[in-house]
């Protein structure tokens, strides 16, 4: 047994296997953050850890390569918010004559806690995303069943235990779902990979087409309608599904890759309307195949390989948790012990969690509108969703209302321009240059 390892302590037998309602508090409290969850196994039992002893523990952890100098506030927040309310550490004076205080981990922290952090950090080790991506943030001010930790979950238990494809409406099935925010999890879960989702938005068409995969072998000749003959835009429309041929695209889709592709595009004012008879004249002539979205069937989630492996090693971490198994109980404290043992090892989970979190991911809205500027202005008519996966490649996370609001502002503003084509705007930049005050207010980039 490795120096310092505290056994699970003897005796120490569930009444009753861990319960939903505490695994998703547990989940809550540090499942979904890496930081958070070696917080909790920095903690020695029988020692009150003040802010700077908690803080040098952490930073002492990563060794010579400091990821992330984490501050003393944002650990103790971490005690205060997550891991105290549920019982795993405990607010104890530390110098009463100096009226310093600190935490200190309980039996509960050390026995339960520790040994569900080692299993998960060992996960985030050993898989690409960060449990944040995983799980999601923590709502605190929902009821257990809205949080996206445990949603996330009952997500995923259905797509391991179903027929796929799914539906998103075939969710609904499971009561222990919060069905006002599964679309949200989804897409999410879908930008990260960890699913693979598909969804129309209500308001938009239901026409999705791929390339067929037995088309014609001579190339499409070009779509004439009337006296428009458009031979060009029909061969660059056909070359963006050969190079993408497991893709399926919208309009929407085909319309921003014409447009990155070539700006230029943007002002053409019949380019929506060319681009969709293209398509269903390509799929007429039998080199697309025309997807199976429609009224009733407006999304899919499916996994692929990786992403079956990835959810069915997690889902097992969890239910072989709740067991209470003493056994594997002590491997999961021995886990945590050799993680926090292994400066390489804590300082990548620390970079995974520096780069989802909200405190670190922070932009003040004058560098946010310049950034935005600048992006508009490498890509003129690119659209708010494209925008928004532009942002995201920097790092940069923003839920769809907060870019929208954004580029409303800014036109408002008479930064960018934009041109309206049916419920999709394309926008141009229009001023040589922002100027806003630097001490504009911050605006909180993770998706919530």
């Amino acid at each position: 047994m490795p120096e310092n390892l505290t056994p699970v302590q003897e005796g120490f037998v569930p009444k009753e296997p861990l319960g939903d309602e505490a695994m998703g508090n547990l989940l809550a409290a540090f499942g979904n953050n890496e930081a958070k969850a070696l917080a909790l196994i920095s903690f020695k039992p029988g020692v009150i850890y003040t802010r700077g002893n908690m803080r040098r523990k952490i930073i002492e952890a990563q060794g010579d390569q400091i990821e992330w100098e984490i501050t003393a506030e944002t650990l103790f927040d971490y005690c205060s918010d997550s891991l105290s309310p549920i019982g795993l550490v405990t607010r104890e004076m530390a110098d009463p004559e100096k009226g310093i205080w600190g935490y200190e981990i309980t039996d509960y922290g050390k026995d339960v806690g520790v040994p569900l952090a080692g299993y998960l950090l060992d996960f985030s080790l050993n898989y690409r995303v960060s449990l944040s991506q995983l799980l999601g943030p923590t709502n605190t001010n929902s009821d257990n069943k809205s949080r996206s930790p445990l949603n996330r979950v009952n997500i995923f238990w259905e797509l391991l235990t179903r027929s796929l494809p799914l539906r998103q409406t075939d969710l609904s099935d499971n009561p222990d779902i919060d069905k006002s925010i599964t679309k949200h999890h989804l897409q999410y879960l879908g930008e990260e990979r960890v699913v693979t989702y598909r969804a129309i938005e209500s308001d938009k068409p239901f026409s999705i087409y791929r390339l067929n995969a037995e088309r014609p072998t001579e190339q499409p000749v070009g779509y004439r309608e009337n006296k428009t003959h458009v031979p060009t835009l029909t061969q660059e429309i056909y070359s963006i599904f050969v190079e993408n041929p497991d893709r399926d695209f919208t309009f929407e889709d085909m319309i921003t890759q014409l447009i990155e592709a070539y700006p230029l595009k943007a002002k053409q004012t019949k380019l929506r309307h060319l681009t969709e008879k293209i398509m269903a004249y390509l799929k007429k002539q039998g080199y697309l195949v025309q997807g199976e979205y429609n009224a009733k069937n407006q999304s899919q989630i499916d996994l692929d390989d990786e992403q079956r492996r990835l959810l069915e090693d997690f889902i097992d971490i969890i239910h072989s948790f709740q067991s209470g198994d003493l056994e594997f109980l002590e491997k999961g404290q021995k886990l945590a012990q050799d993680i926090l043992a292994d400066p390489e090892k804590v300082t990548l989970l620390m970079k995974k969690a520096r780069n989802s979190s909200s405190r670190f991911n922070r932009i003040g809205r004058s560098e946010l509108v310049s950034l935005v500027y600048s992006i508009i202005s490498q890509h003129p008519g690119i659209t708010n969703q494209a925008l928004r996966e532009k942002l995201k490649q920097r790092g940069i996370r923003l839920v769809t209302h907060t870019v929208d609001g954004l580029t409303h502002q800014m036109e408002r503003e008479e930064l960018i321009e934009s041109i309206k084509e049916k419920t999709i705007k394309n926008f141009f930049p229009r001023a040589e240059h922002v100027g806003l005050e630097p001490n504009d207010p911050v605006i909180e980039t993770e998706i919530i």
